[in-house]
């Protein structure tokens, strides 16, 4: 896998997320995380590294009671054209991959792998 040093791709899990969250690129390659949420919260993505295709995939779950909101970074552009329906019944899941191209602004993001 490009970007990648033999161990597979790394992946952070967080617990108990709201609020604002920072999300920064691996540092090559590509990077998962999981967010297991306990109220609303405000997504950023770090910048990419130059003339490097990176990926991120965000497993996105929501408490038992559900509800939560997710805030999208305004430079994501979505490959559906707009911003998909993210579930928010209790203890849904949702997978949502973001990709950027180069260390640009712009990030692809799409609902599932």
């Amino acid at each position: 896998m490009a970007g990648s040093s033999g161990y597979g791709v790394p992946v952070k899990t967080r617990l108990n997320v709201s609020g604002p969250q920072n999300l920064p690129q691996a540092l090559s390659g590509d990077i998962i995380y999981c967010l297991v949420l306990s109220g609303d919260i405000a997504l950023t993505i770090g910048k990419g590294r130059p003339a490097e295709r990176q990926s991120m995939t965000l497993v996105i779950q929501q408490p038992v009671y559900g509800g939560c909101e997710t805030t999208w970074p305004s430079d994501v552009r979505w490959v559906e054209g707009r911003i998909p329906f993210i579930d928010s019944r209790p203890g849904s899941i949702i997978v949502v991959t973001m990709t950027r191209f180069d260390e640009s602004g712009l990030i692809f993001g799409r609902l599932g792998f």
